[in-house]
C-alpha cells in the first residue's frame, strides 16, 4: 500500500510541476522535495523556478538539500538555473552546492553569482569552478572572492582568471594565492596585478613565480612595486627568487626598477642578477646599488656592468597617473603613463658612485672588461680603496687592454691615492705589460706618482714611449729607481726633457747604460746636474756620442770631482773618440779643474790614442790653465807615447800658451823620454815658440 502511494505521490508532483503556481510552489515541504526525481524536477519551466523566493529557499534545510541525489541536480538545466533570482541563491547551503556539476554551473549568469555568500561559495568543488565562465567570474564581489579555498582556486582556467577585476583580486588571502597554478598565473592582466597586496604576494609558490611571463612582469607600475614591503620581500623564500628567469627578469623597466628598495634589492640571488637586461640596471637607484652584496655582484655579466652609469641625466618613466575608487583593499587602478625628466639630475650620485666597498671586492676580471669611462669616473676613493689585493691580482692582461684612454683618464688622483698598498702590490707584470701606449698616455702626473717600484718594473718599451712630459715629471726617486734597461732604452727625447732632478738622481747604473743616443741628446743642464757619480760611471759610448755642448756644459765641477779612476778606466778608446770638438769646447775651466791626478792617470793608453786632431783642438787655453800639476804630473810614458803627430799637430799656441810653469814643471823625465820622434816632427814652429815663451817665463 505505501509503494503505492508513493508511485501516486510521484504523478502527482510531476503534473504540479508543469502547472505550478507562485503560490503552490511556496507550500512545498522538505518531505515533497525529497521525493522529486530527475524526470519530474525538469518538467519546471523557468517561469515557475523564478517563482521560489527567498523565504522558500530559506526554508530548504540541509537536510533537505542533501535530499536532492546528484542525478537530481543535473537534471536542473541552463534555462532553468538562469532563472533563479539574487535572494533566491542567497539561500543555497553548502550542502547543497557540493551538489552542483560543471554541467549546470555553466549556465550561471552574473546576477546569479553575485547573490552568492560566503559561505556558498566555499562550498564550490574543484569540478565545479572548472566550469565558471570569464562572465560569471566578473561578478564575483571581495566578499565572495575571500570564501573561496585553497582547493577550488587550484581549478580555475586562465580564461576564467582574466574576467577577475581588480576589486576582486584585492580580496584574495594568501592561502587562495598559493594554491594558483602556473596555467593560471599566465593569465594575469596589468589591471590585476596592479592590486596585489603585500599578504598575496607572500603566498606565491617557486612554481608560481616562475610561470610569470614577461608581459605580466612588465605590467607593475611604480608603485606597485614601491608597496612592496620589506615584509613582502622578506616572505620570498631563495627557491622562490631562483624560480625567476631571464626572461622575465628582461622584462622589468627602467621605470620598475627604480622603484625598488634596499631591502627588495637584498633578496635577489646570484641566478637572478645574472638575467638583469642592460636597460634595467641603467635604472638602478644609489639606494638599491648600496643594498648589494658581494654574492649577487659576482653574478653580474659584462653586458650588465656596462650598463651603469656615473653621473648623469636620468631619464625614467613617469610614475602612472592613478585613481583610488575605495579606500578599501587599497586599491589602484593605472591610467597612464609619461616620460619624465628629473631637473638637476646631474648632481645626483647614481649608479658605480653609491657602490660600497664590501660590493667593489666581489668584482671580476669578467666585470671590469666592461667598464666605460663614465662608469669609472663614478668610482670614489673610498669605492677603489676597496679593491683588495686578490682582486687586483684577477686582472688579467685582457682585462687592462680593455681600458681605453678615456677610461684611464677618468681615474683622479684622489682615486689613485687611494689605492691601498697591498692592492697596488698586487699588479702583475703581466697586467702591467697590457698596458698600452694610448692609455698610458691618458695616466696623470698624480696617478704617475702612486705606482710603486714593482709596478714600474714591469712596464714594457711601448708603454714607456708614450709617456707624456707631465707624467715623467711625477715619477718618484724610488719609482725611477725601478726601472729596467729595457724600459730606459724606449725612452724619447721629450720624456728626458721632463725628467726632475730628483728624479735624475735616483736612476740605476744599469738603467742608465740603457739610456738612447736620441734620449742623452734632450737632457737638459738642471738634469744633467742631478747624476750622480755612480749614474756617470754607467754611461755607454754610444749614451756618451749623444751628450750635446749644453749638457756639457752642465757638468759641475762637483761631478768632474766624483769620477773615480775606476770610472775613467772604463772610457774606452771609442768613448774617448765620441767626444766631438763641440763637446769639449763646453768643459769650463771649473771642470777641467775638478780632474785629480787620480782619474788622469787612469785614462788607458787606448783611449788617450782615440783623441783625434778636432777634439785636441777644441780644449781652450782656459782648460788647458786649468789642469792642475798634479794632473800634468799624472800622465804617464805609456800615454804619452799614444800621442800620435796628427793629435800633437792639433795643438794650438794658445793651448801650449796656457800650460803654467807648474805644469810644465809636473813633466818628468820618463814623460818627455815618451816622445817619439815622430811627435817630436809633428811640433810646429808656432808651438815651439811658446814652449820657450813658458820657458823663459
Amino acid at each position: 500500500m505505501r509503494s503505492w502511494d508513493n508511485l501516486r505521490l510521484q504523478r502527482c508532483t510531476r503534473e504540479q510541476a508543469v502547472s505550478s503556481t507562485p503560490a503552490t510552489i511556496a507550500a512545498f515541504t522538505p518531505t515533497t522535495i525529497a521525493a522529486f526525481t530527475p524526470a519530474s524536477r525538469f518538467d519546471y519551466s523557468p517561469a515557475a523556478i523564478a517563482a521560489f523566493t527567498s523565504a522558500t529557499i530559506a526554508a530548504f534545510t540541509p537536510a533537505t538539500f542533501t535530499a536532492f541525489t546528484l542525478a537530481a541536480i543535473a537534471a536542473f538545466t541552463s534555462a532553468t538555473f538562469t532563472a533563479f533570482t539574487p535572494a533566491a541563491i542567497a539561500a543555497f547551503t553548502s550542502a547543497a552546492i557540493a551538489a552542483f556539476t560543471p554541467a549546470t554551473f555553466a549556465a550561471f549568469t552574473p546576477a546569479t553569482f553575485t547573490a552568492f555568500t560566503p559561505a556558498t561559495l566555499a562550498a564550490f568543488t574543484s569540478a565545479t569552478i572548472a566550469a565558471f565562465t570569464p562572465a560569471t567570474f566578473a561578478a564575483f564581489t571581495p566578499a565572495t572572492i575571500a570564501a573561496f579555498t585553497p582547493a577550488t582556486f587550484a581549478a580555475f582556467t586562465p580564461a576564467t582568471i582574466a574576467a577577475f577585476t581588480p576589486a576582486t583580486f584585492a580580496a584574495f588571502t594568501s592561502a587562495t594565492m598559493a594554491a594558483f597554478t602556473s596555467a593560471t598565473i599566465a593569465a594575469f592582466t596589468s589591471a590585476t596585478f596592479a592590486t596585489f597586496t603585500p599578504a598575496t604576494i607572500a603566498a606565491f609558490t617557486p612554481a608560481t613565480i616562475a610561470a610569470f611571463t614577461p608581459a605580466t612582469f612588465a605590467a607593475f607600475t611604480p608603485p606597485t612595486f614601491a608597496a612592496f614591503t620589506p615584509a613582502t620581500f622578506a616572505a620570498f623564500t631563495p627557491a622562490t627568487f631562483a624560480a625567476f628567469a631571464p626572461a622575465t627578469i628582461a622584462a622589468f623597466t627602467p621605470a620598475t626598477f627604480a622603484a625598488f628598495t634596499p631591502a627588495t634589492f637584498a633578496a635577489f640571488t646570484p641566478v637572478t642578477f645574472a638575467a638583469f637586461a642592460p636597460a634595467t640596471i641603467a635604472a638602478f637607484a644609489p639606494a638599491a646599488i648600496a643594498a648589494f652584496t658581494p654574492a649577487t655582484f659576482a653574478a653580474f655579466t659584462s653586458a650588465t656592468i656596462a650598463a651603469f652609469k656615473g653621473k648623469e641625466s636620468i631619464t625614467l618613466d613617469r610614475p602612472p597617473s592613478v585613481t583610488q575608487p575605495s579606500a578599501k583593499a587599497g586599491i589602484v587602478l593605472v591610467t597612464s603613463r609619461s616620460p619624465i625628466q628629473c631637473p638637476n639630475s646631474q648632481a645626483l650620485p647614481r649608479g658605480l658612485a653609491a657602490f660600497t666597498p664590501a660590493t667593489i671586492a666581489a668584482f671580476t676580471s669578467a666585470t671590469i672588461t666592461a667598464f666605460t669611462s663614465a662608469t669609472i669616473a663614478a668610482f670614489t676613493p673610498a669605492t677603489i680603496a676597496a679593491f683588495t689585493p686578490a682582486t687586483i691580482a684577477a686582472f688579467t692582461s685582457a682585462t687592462f687592454t680593455a681600458f681605453t684612454s678615456a677610461t684611464i683618464a677618468a681615474f683622479t688622483s684622489a682615486t689613485i691615492a687611494a689605492f691601498a698598498p697591498a692592492a697596488i702590490a698586487a699588479f702583475t707584470s703581466a697586467t702591467i705589460a697590457a698596458f698600452t701606449p694610448a692609455t698610458i698616455a691618458a695616466f696623470t702626473p698624480a696617478a704617475i706618482a702612486a705606482f710603486t717600484p714593482a709596478t714600474i718594473a714591469a712596464f714594457t718599451s711601448a708603454t714607456i714611449a708614450a709617456f707624456t712630459a707631465a707624467a715623467i715629471a711625477a715619477f718618484t726617486p724610488a719609482a725611477i729607481a725601478a726601472f729596467t734597461p729595457a724600459t730606459f732604452a724606449a725612452f724619447t727625447p721629450a720624456t728626458f726633457a721632463a725628467f726632475a732632478p730628483a728624479a735624475i738622481a735616483a736612476f740605476a747604473p744599469a738603467a742608465i747604460a740603457a739610456f738612447a743616443p736620441a734620449a742623452i741628446a734632450a737632457f737638459t743642464p738642471a738634469t744633467i746636474a742631478a747624476f750622480t757619480p755612480a749614474s756617470i760611471a754607467a754611461f755607454t759610448p754610444a749614451a756618451i756620442a749623444a751628450f750635446t755642448s749644453a749638457a756639457i756644459a752642465a757638468f759641475t765641477p762637483a761631478t768632474i770631482a766624483a769620477f773615480t779612476a775606476a770610472t775613467f778606466t772604463a772610457f774606452t778608446a771609442a768613448t774617448i773618440a765620441a767626444f766631438t770638438s763641440a763637446t769639449f769646447t763646453a768643459f769650463t775651466s771649473a771642470t777641467i779643474a775638478a780632474f785629480t791626478s787620480a782619474t788622469i792617470a787612469a785614462f788607458a793608453p787606448a783611449a788617450i790614442a782615440a783623441f783625434t786632431s778636432a777634439t785636441i783642438a777644441a780644449f781652450t787655453p782656459a782648460t788647458i790653465a786649468a789642469f792642475t800639476p798634479a794632473a800634468i804630473a799624472a800622465f804617464t810614458p805609456a800615454t804619452i807615447a799614444t800621442f800620435t803627430p796628427a793629435t800633437i799637430a792639433a795643438f794650438t799656441p794658445a793651448a801650449i800658451a796656457a800650460f803654467t810653469r807648474a805644469a810644465i814643471a809636473a813633466f818628468t823625465p820618463a814623460t818627455f823620454a815618451a816622445f817619439t820622434p815622430a811627435t817630436i816632427a809633428a811640433f810646429t814652429s808656432a808651438t815651439i815658440t811658446a814652449f820657450a815663451s813658458i820657458g823663459s817665463g
